[in-house]
């Protein structure tokens, strides 16, 4: 039964692993998948509960996580090769002894879908600068994350919904690009002090819930800002500096 799993030794000619081929093999611990892998299915090792490595090579093929790829894993920590352009929705759901998550420096990641994170306990983080859309609810629920770090020349264009909810980011400064920040990015963040915008910032929207009910203390809005959806900073009992950037047009004092 594969089940019983315990070693599985992947031949170097293999190019792809198919949908759900080792999920539940409740005691796999560790897996390598060779450098020619181009793609892993759908849910691929989901629910290998005791599987704390996974290896990949620093010249791996491979260009797209899957869907629940390594929900449920015991992982502690993951490297993520340049050619990936894609991390699917669920890929690391639920991996809570995820602490730490590496990208190449050279990272073709375009995309980190919804809850592609979720629940993980990753610690701190840096965003490949190609990406360009951080999923619905990608980080949501990660109460260990307590850094977000974007490079100066970040791709990102848009915070969907959620996608840092109930985190414990303390400080982040959002890259010039972001258009938006979706409803409750933000929200039930309890150790959230500060955002911080370029001042080439391309922010037009802040929807509802965006920030509420966290424990922001201060926040600058940008020149470009055109909407300040109702309830934005919600339930914010510590926000007591809002600097509002004297090139605004929409809200000048």
């Amino acid at each position: 039964s594969c089940r019983n799993l315990t070693t599985i030794h992947i031949p170097s000619s293999i190019k792809s692993i198919g949908h759900s081929a080792f999920s539940y093999c409740s005691k796999l611990t560790n897996i390598n998948i060779p450098r020619k892998v181009e793609y892993i299915g759908e849910s691929a090792f989901a629910d290998c509960f005791k599987l704390r490595t996974i290896s990949f090579c620093k010249d791996s093929n491979i260009n797209l996580i899957e869907k629940r790829t390594f929900a449920l894993c015991s992982l502690d920590k993951i490297f993520i090769p340049s050619k990936v352009e894609c991390i699917s929705e669920f890929a690391f759901y639920k991996c809570n002894k995820l602490k730490t998550v590496e990208f190449s420096p050279d990272s073709n990641l375009s995309l980190i879908d919804k809850f592609a994170f979720s629940f993980a306990s990753i610690e701190k983080i840096s965003i490949p600068s190609k990406v360009n859309q951080i999923g619905v609810g990608a980080f949501s629920h990660c109460k260990n994350l307590t850094s977000v770090q974007f490079s100066t020349n970040s791709e990102l264009k848009l915070i969907e919904k959620e996608v840092f909810y109930c985190s414990s980011i303390r400080n982040i400064s959002i890259p010039s690009q972001v258009t938006c920040i979706d409803k409750f990015s933000f929200s039930e963040c309890k150790s959230l002090k500060s955002v911080e915008f370029a001042e080439n910032s391309e922010l037009v929207s802040i929807c509802n819930d965006a920030f509420s009910f966290s424990t922001i203390e201060s926040l600058s809005i940008p020149s470009k800002v055109r909407m300040l959806e109702e309830g934005w900073c919600k339930g914010t009992k510590y926000l007591s500096n809002v600097f509002v950037s004297l090139e605004n047009k929409k809200y000048k004092f």
